[in-house]
């Protein structure tokens, strides 16, 4: 049984906390990220602190593996670069612990936490996303704040469309107002303009009252029986008139969570693979089904003829000899019979095609629940003897090249991901290619820092450059003699 010795505790606590930081900074990036993306969402909406709180609680767990993935290979590289750039890996190595052994407590600590990562994958994620997706629903719908801007219309308040000309700094006096009524018809019939008005909100911001002064009001009656004749209507002057306007259809709509529950980021692995067999069956079905409507087409003429090949050549033999009027009809016959096969094959291949997209998105989202932390052991394997071999430790070199590998990783990814969704390869290989690619590169770079390579070295490169061109003169020189 393995046994944390005064080495390990020290190799865990020089770990732990690089850990914590570059995690806390990688889940920053993400955040800036996602807001800079939804930030059009956001903006405008009026909307109170603790809803944009909520909607990036929810948005944060997404997020986690990739901060996780990026944390650990930031940190493995600035923890064994410190150490080695202060010489403390020379002297473990030195009291006789090969490299292997140094890594082996912070490698079970990194296995412990792709572990939680997984579970926290498949539990927690599946119901932030839900959770997210309808709260994001509701704010995306929701209509803008009651602020309507000078010279243009407003029409964000159900039943109405509101000009304002002119609106004074402090936000209340208003000019050269233009309203028209909808409530009750959609066309212009109701008017009402002033030259000048109040714009009031209730205590409890429910309501907002339109004080207006100076002002027409303009009213078509087409409630009248010769109004399609006549085209009567009211006009009517008046020193101040207020209108109420209802501001709760501003508010937040709550819509409620089950509506989403189809969506397959909501679904955990368990889910997934139902969604699969599920689609598998439709898959099937469809299959089934034209291979049926194939032969019951392809024997269509034996119950017409007894033997339709012979009558098909026959009557080939009578329309190259144009001898029967008949000719025209049989061929007719078989060209929309073709073409109705053809049309039918091609819906019902498309068909397919579409079953198997929606399968393969649903195998991304299942084998993504596992190969983001499978590959914070594998960014892990990279970053820390990567670290040894470069020898500098803080954020300068450590922090350009862990961007540049996470870069390498995360395109490596996303080209998997799109060539799995595009059916191009299965999702074992496209899901797992990262995985694939970084592995061997991990264990070649631990093979080579548990061997003290210069492989950064650029003193090293230096000598063996000089070394071949010295042993170029010296064969040229062995032949001139």
């Amino acid at each position: 049984m393995f046994k944390l010795k005064k080495l390990d505790v020290f190799l865990l606590r020089s770990f732990v906390g690089p850990f914590v930081v570059t995690f806390f900074i990688s889940t920053l990036f993400f955040l800036i990220q996602f807001l800079w993306k939804y930030i059009d969402v956001l903006v405008g909406k009026g909307l109170e602190w603790y809803i944009i709180t909520e909607l990036l609680l929810y948005a944060i767990p997404n997020f986690i593996l990739l901060a996780l993935a990026m944390g650990i290979l930031l940190s493995s590289l600035m923890v064994f670069g410190n150490l080695g750039e202060r010489y403390e890996l020379v002297s473990i190595k030195s009291s006789g612990v090969p490299l292997r052994r140094a890594l082996t407590p912070i490698f079970l600590f990194v296995l412990i936490i792709s572990v939680g990562a997984f579970f926290f994958a498949n539990v927690i994620i599946p119901k932030a996303n839900l959770k997210f997706a309808a709260l994001y629903w509701d704010v995306k719908n929701k209509k803008p704040a009651f602020d309507i801007p000078d010279g243009a219309f407003y029409t964000d308040m159900e039943g109405y469309a509101i000009k304002i000309g002119k609106k004074d700094k402090n936000g209340k006096d208003i000019y050269d107002v233009l309203i028209y009524d909808h409530t009750e018809d959609q066309t212009n019939t109701k008017v009402i303009r002033a030259a000048r008005g109040e714009m009031v909100s209730s205590d409890d911001k429910r309501f907002m009252y339109f004080n207006l002064y100076d002002g027409i009001r303009y009213e078509e009656m087409k409630n009248s029986s010769d109004y399609h004749q006549t085209y009567k209507h009211n006009k009517m002057r008046f020193k101040k008139q207020e209108i109420i306007f209802d501001l709760s259809q501003l508010d937040l709509s709550h819509t409620a969570e089950e509506l989403f529950k189809g969506n397959l980021q909501l679904k955990n692995m368990e889910g997934l693979a139902e969604g699969v067999d599920s689609l598998q069956s439709k898959e099937d079905e469809i299959y089934s089904d034209m291979v049926g409507f194939v032969n019951n087409n392809y024997h269509v003429y034996d119950t017409l003829y007894e033997n339709y090949i012979d009558t098909f050549n026959q009557y080939t033999a009578q329309w190259r000899a144009k001898e029967d009027p008949n000719v025209n009809m049989i061929f007719s016959q078989a060209l929309n019979l073709a073409r109705t096969t053809k049309g039918v094959l091609e819906n019902n291949q498309k068909n397919i095609e579409d079953v198997r997209k929606k399968k393969a998105r649903h195998k991304v989202e299942w084998h993504k629940k596992l190969t983001l932390p499978a590959a914070c052991l594998v960014l892990f394997l990279i970053g820390a003897p990567l670290g040894a071999i470069v020898r500098k430790g803080g954020f300068g070199w450590p922090m350009v090249i862990a961007i540049l590998l996470f870069l390498v990783f995360y395109i490596l990814t996303i080209a998997g991901e799109k060539m799995t969704k595009e059916l191009v390869t299965d999702a074992k290989y496209g899901m797992w290619m990262a995985v694939a690619v970084l592995t061997p590169l991990g264990l070649w770079l631990v093979s080579k820092a548990s061997r003290d390579s210069s492989l950064f070295d650029p003193d090293a490169y230096i000598r063996a450059i000089r070394r071949f061109f010295r042993f170029g003169r010296k064969e040229k020189d062995e032949l001139n003699s």
